[in-house]
């Protein structure tokens, strides 16, 4: 599909199941219940109700999940870099990024505000 309206290569017209090729399934053709069961230890079918589920539990046992939310943390919290140069740096791009955000306002005399918030 990307080729198609990247470069306007004919659309695939039916399913692409070759993983020589790039896989191609119309919208709502495929199902969880089509693909089936995964075939996996017992451990994890008292936790699954149905397919999808169980395809769920495998990708979360395979793939270790992170608790919490780690958008949490804000800039002051977390170090970016290793280096506080870089950090110095990010930090002065973003203060760049903001005055050319309100770079409108400043000949309406919003230039002390927003210097003073910057910084």
């Amino acid at each position: 599909m990307f080729s198609h309206f990247a470069f306007g290569t004919s659309a695939p017209k039916a399913k692409v199941l070759d993983h020589n090729k790039p896989i191609y399934v119309n919208s709502g053709a495929d199902t969880a219940e089509s693909i089936g069961w995964l075939q996996s230890d017992t451990t994890s079918l008292p936790r699954a109700a149905d397919s999808i589920h169980l395809w769920k539990n495998a990708f979360c046992d395979y793939f270790e999940q992170k608790e919490g939310d780690s958008m949490e943390r804000t800039n002051d919290e977390q170090q970016l870099f290793r280096e506080p140069v870089i950090d110095s740096l990010i930090a002065q791009k973003e203060k760049v990024t903001i005055m050319e955000l309100y770079e409108p306002y400043m000949h309406h005399g919003c230039t002390a505000i927003i210097y003073e918030w910057c910084t």
